[in-house]
């Protein structure tokens, strides 16, 4: 008989960190939602528009595959070198291989961003209903239980385009607060104006606020532990740094986490934290 993987909640529990991080799409969500977003937005578009987007997906999606198999070919040579023992683990050499995938996902955004028309009239209490429909089983009861813990911070840290989306399709287990991710602006009714304001484009972004709320909230010197949740490239960073890494796993990741699930990659090799997971309980 194979080995039941562990939860969300029983490294939670086992382990009491003070600060837990977790990703949004494809974490808390079965897949991501990155698409029901543009599928309400492209419903106000022109033909021209149409034509536009299509064009820039196409040219993501090339440039994307080029830059996340070259990614993927530096991470598995780094991590050979670090099995072999002929290179020291270095946060900085890690960064480098995400410089042109963060470029193109923040030149990405910055294209969708540009003329204030792609992005207007969606309706976000709409988008938190069609979220909704895809939240992973147990997430909210998981969270909830998590946010009651007066001995953990609980954080959101997420590529999506709305906190006001996410706490409503977490039912509010999660306070605006303490949800950081690029925002649509909205009007009285949340409904989008068509702009745009990044926060979290990049895995260095999610590094930065990781590493940021770490020194805000973890005593290291109290034995005070952080655990990060994530499934995909972005997230790879910041998992990094965490003293408890957790990987989602599924179908959608499986190419990525066969590289990246490695405890000399994830500079896990002293202590083992590094785990794979497919519930939150």
């Amino acid at each position: 008989m194979s080995p039941k993987l562990n939860t969300v909640r029983t490294l939670y529990k086992r382990f009491n960190p003070k600060l837990i991080v977790c990703d949004f799409d494809g974490t808390m969500t079965t897949t991501e939602t990155i698409t029901p977003l543009i599928q309400l937005a492209e419903k106000n578009w022109s033909e021209s528009q149409h034509v536009q987007f299509a064009e820039q997906l196409s040219w993501y999606n090339i440039n994307h595959q080029h830059l996340f198999a070259n990614l993927l070919h530096n991470l598995s040579a780094y991590k050979e070198a670090l099995v072999r023992g002929g290179s020291a683990w270095s946060l900085d050499t890690l960064k480098a291989y995400f410089t042109e995938l963060d470029a193109l996902d923040r030149e990405s955004v910055d294209k969708l961003n540009s003329n204030g028309q792609f992005l207007q009239n969606i309706k976000l209490l709409e988008l938190s209903e069609i979220f909704k429909r895809h939240m992973r089983h147990n997430v909210i009861q998981t969270l909830r239980e998590m946010t009651n813990d007066d001995n953990v911070q609980v954080k959101t840290l997420s590529h999506n385009w709305s906190s006001f989306t996410i706490r409503n399709a977490l039912n509010g287990t999660v306070l605006e607060r303490d949800i950081v991710c690029n925002e649509l602006e909205c009007d009285a009714q949340h409904i989008t104006t068509g702009t745009l304001s990044t926060k979290c484009v990049t895995s260095i972004d999610k590094l930065e606020w990781f590493l940021k709320w770490k020194h805000e909230y973890v005593d290291e010197t109290k034995g005070e532990l952080t655990m990060y949740i994530g499934d995909e490239s972005g997230d790879f960073l910041a998992n990094c740094c965490s003293d408890i890494s957790v990987w989602f796993t599924g179908e959608q990741n499986e190419s990525f986490l066969s590289v990246v699930n490695d405890k000399y990659l994830m500079n896990k090799a002293q202590n083992d934290l590094l785990f794979v997971v497919n519930a939150w309980s």
